[in-house]
This record gives C-alpha cells, sequence and structure tokens, in this order.
C-alpha cells in the first residue's frame, strides 16, 4: 500500500484532486473512529501514556515493514527540519485536543476546531502561492456554516483554558495542512508517517514514566486499536495534502461531523434533528460541488490538449 502510493507522490509534483479529495474523506473517517475509541480513555489516562501505547502499536505492527530495504531507502529526506516541525505540530495539536475534551463539551471544541479549514485556505494562497477562486471560498465558508448548524456551539463558552487549549490545537491543525502540502513535493508518505511515529514513540516514551497509570488488558488492547487506526488516518491525511491544493480538499474536512451524526444513531440511538440534516446537506452540497468543479475544470483542460496543472 504505502509504496504504489509514493510512487505516485513523486511523480513530476502531479496533483490528482480527486484521489487527494478520497483520501481525505478516509483520513476523516478514521480519525472519527479514533475519537470514539480516545473518549472513554481520555477521562482515565494521561496524553503521554495513550500516545505512548498507541505510537508502540504501530510501530510493532509496522516494523517487518520498516526493516525491508525498500522501505529504507524511501525514507531518505531532503528536509529532516520540515519532519522535525511536523512531528512537533502533529503532537502538539493532538495533546491540545485531548486536554480541551477535559474542560469543554465536545460540540464547543468541535466548532472551533473546524475553522482551520478556513485558516488553511488563507495559508495557502500567503505561503503557497495557491489560488483559490470566489467558488472555492464559498464552498469552504458552506461547509464551515453547515458545522456550526449541525453542532450549534453555545454563545457562553467563554475563554479558559480548554478554550485556550482548542485554539491552539486548531492552529497548529491548520498549520499541519500546509506543511504536508509543502513537503509533499520532495518526501514520500513513507519517510512522513514512519518519522512522526516514530518520533511520537520517542517523545511520549520519555514522558509516560511520569504520568503512568496501570492498565487493563482491555485498555491496553483498546489504546493499541487506537492506534492502528490514527495511524492509517496520518496516511491518509498526508496523502491528501500531497495530492491536492490546500482549498480543494479542505472542504471535506467537514464531513467528519456527518460521520459523527451517523455513529451517534447507529450505536447510541441517538436520532438527528431537523437542524442536524440540514447543517449535513449543507456539507454534502459542499463537498458535491467541489467534485463537480474539479470534473469541469479536467474536462476544460483536456479540451486544451495540455496537462491538467490544477490552480484555478
Amino acid at each position: 500500500m504505502f509504496e504504489r502510493s509514493d510512487s505516485v507522490a513523486l511523480n513530476a509534483r502531479r496533483n490528482a484532486p480527486l484521489v487527494g479529495i478520497a483520501y481525505l474523506c478516509v483520513g476523516v473517517l478514521l480519525f472519527v473512529i479514533g475519537d470514539a475509541l480516545s473518549k472513554s480513555l481520555v477521562a482515565t489516562y494521561s496524553v503521554p501514556q495513550i500516545a505512548f501505547v498507541k505510537s508502540m502499536a504501530a510501530l510493532i505492527v509496522l516494523a517487518p515493514w520498516i526493516v525491508r530495504s525498500s522501505t529504507r531507502a524511501r525514507l531518505k529526506t531532503r528536509r529532516p527540519w520540515m519532519h522535525v516541525m511536523r512531528t512537533t505540530f502533529g503532537l502538539a495539536e493532538m495533546a491540545c485536543f485531548l486536554l480541551a475534551l477535559k474542560t469543554i463539551p465536545l460540540a464547543d471544541a468541535t466548532a472551533i476546531y473546524y475553522a482551520a479549514p478556513l485558516i488553511a485556505t488563507a495559508l495557502s494562497v500567503v505561503i503557497l502561492r495557491e489560488h483559490v477562486s470566489v467558488q472555492r471560498w464559498g464552498a469552504v465558508a458552506v461547509g464551515f456554516v453547515g458545522m456550526l448548524i449541525i453542532i450549534q456551539p453555545e454563545a457562553s463558552i467563554g475563554w479558559g483554558l480548554g478554550t485556550f487549549y482548542i485554539t491552539v490545537g486548531m492552529a497548529l491543525y491548520a498549520a499541519l495542512m500546509i506543511v504536508n502540502r509543502v513537503m509533499g513535493a520532495t518526501e514520500t508518505a513513507t519517510s512522513m508517517v514512519l518519522y512522526a511515529v516514530i518520533s511520537e514513540t520517542v517523545v511520549m516514551g520519555a514522558l509516560s514514566p511520569f504520568f503512568w497509570t496501570p492498565m487493563s488488558l482491555f485498555d491496553t488492547l483498546h489504546m493499541a486499536a487506537l492506534g492502528l487506526v490514527i495511524t492509517l488516518g496520518i496516511f491518509a491525511f498526508t496523502r491528501a495534502y500531497m495530492l491536492a491544493p490546500v482549498a480543494t480538499v479542505a472542504p471535506f474536512d467537514y464531513t467528519a461531523l456527518v460521520w459523527a451524526v451517523l455513529f451517534g444513531f447507529v450505536f447510541w440511538g441517538e436520532l438527528p434533528v431537523v437542524d442536524v440534516w440540514l447543517g449535513a446537506a449543507l456539507i454534502l452540497v459542499c463537498g458535491l460541488y467541489v467534485l463537480y468543479r474539479e470534473h469541469i475544470e479536467g474536462v476544460i483542460e483536456h479540451d486544451k490538449g495540455r496537462p491538467f496543472d490544477h490552480h484555478e
């Protein structure tokens, strides 16, 4: 899986927007599953302990593949310091999100967190010089409105430690979108995922003894499953922003809320109210419109008889 996708990433920096969108949707689904798995853990165990066990589980599963010579060749990097920066952002973002959930409601945290696609779209213009059309801005904005309709954040949340954590986490999440896009020009998905997992194992392994709580076998397996799901999610998320401009894939981040509504109905019997259906419909329309634009622009570029260069 990893080897095949790596060759695509380094193929003349080409854009594959529809494939990027598919990767992001899969990654978002995996992250929502990870959130569900971690919800009960964060109330009992510390962030370093959870992060260490889940990263160790991922590393053990990936170990046979890592030692292969073909894999080691893919770990070569031209930007070691960017890997350090990306890992730092990723660990800090994860910690901020989990810490915020201890002090503020999930709905309020999500309301702040999902401003990230708007920020990432703006940063893509300033940092990456990607052209973002009015249609793209509209798609991101409509998705954001749909998200707000679903979660209906409380205006009285106020400013506290939890709000601070989730705001910082949201900013780091937006920054990660940009960093993944920049690194995709020279790095493989293999190196980006493995360096992140290895770094998390080392850093959290050093911190976890100071926050360790004895675990049952069930909770250990619970954390291990969380590690596998999140690692696959990171891979999909990384590939998405390597293959397509930020403004193209960012609106699909809001599909997380649709999955959350579906999971709530299937597993907990929570029947969505009218506002939830309205918000989900807006998110769906937003995503379908982006797909439509990709199709139209692809046809236009093909008719011009030149390679498809996706920058509106």
